[in-house]
């Protein structure tokens, strides 16, 4: 009896697993659509009852499962897919990252950037090499540069040269602070500066007579110089009158003389 049992229960499970190896096996034809669809995508309800079985726990049937080569295609281009997708989005920044630090005639030569119309293949020009300037403007560009250059330099020595002037007037008045801050020359310095005040007043003092008597000294000769202008134009209006007076004179007698000598003409 014990033997019949255990006959009973291995055909039991015998035809158990033979029945889910044939629902297993027998599937549905993939749909032309998408090719990568599996059947659990095509029919939803047949997928729900192939969960609801492989969530029951039989060994048998997960061991199936697994020896099934369909599926353990499936699950390895599900993976792949999943892989692809990642390293799609990997090179997506990593594109990204190239594109902004790649110059332009890189991205031309890699093919990430279509080339400009002015420097299409039909102008001779080759993808990968660089955008040179034409020859003219880089030679205006090198002028200008050294413009820049040379005046950049003037500025620089410039500011040098004041740079020196500013250290020297620095120095000059760290030293007189030093001298003023000195006690034993404190009362030397004040008299040195009392003098110097009292003789700078008596320069002044002289150099404003000084300049007083120059004044009136300019105006006596403006006066001078205006006297003689007045003399001088009285003086050549009186001797052209004399010359004028002389002039006529003169030809009144030579007048005379011509009549005289016409008379005598006359009477020989």
């Amino acid at each position: 009896s014990q033997g019949d049992d255990s006959l009973s229960v291995i055909t039991c499970k015998s035809d158990t697993e033979m029945k889910l190896k044939k629902k297993i096996f027998h599937k549905p034809p993939k749909s032309p659509k998408s090719p990568y669809s599996s059947s659990t995508q095509l029919y939803p309800k047949k997928a729900a009852a192939w969960r609801s079985l492989r969530g029951t726990g039989s060994a048998c049937f997960e061991n199936a499962a697994v020896k099934n080569p369909r599926q353990m295609w499936l699950g390895s281009l599900k993976q792949g897919m999943s892989r692809a997708l990642k390293s799609d989005v990997d090179m997506g920044h990593m594109q990204a990252n190239i594109s902004s630090s790649t110059p332009e005639y890189l991205k031309e030569a890699l093919g990430m950037k279509k080339p400009k119309h002015s420097r299409s293949s039909s102008n001779g020009y080759i993808p990968g090499t660089p955008d040179y300037k034409e020859k003219e403007d880089m030679y205006d560009e090198i002028i200008e540069l050294k413009k820049t250059i040379q005046a950049q330099k003037n500025e620089g020595d410039r500011m040098k040269t004041k740079l020196r002037r500013l250290e020297q007037e620095n120095n000059r008045k760290d030293k007189q602070i030093e001298q003023l801050l000195d006690p034993s020359r404190g009362s030397e310095l004040a008299q040195a500066l009392s003098e110097k005040k009292t003789d700078n007043g008596w320069v002044v003092t002289g150099l404003k007579q000084k300049i007083v008597k120059l004044e009136e000294q300019c105006k006596e000769k403006d006066n001078t110089i205006n006297e003689f202008q007045a003399d001088m134009k009285t003086s050549n209006l009186q001797e052209v009158r004399l010359a004028m007076e002389t002039y006529y004179e003169e030809v009144h007698r030579l007048q005379v003389l011509l009549a005289k000598s016409e008379t005598m003409r006359k009477k020989y």
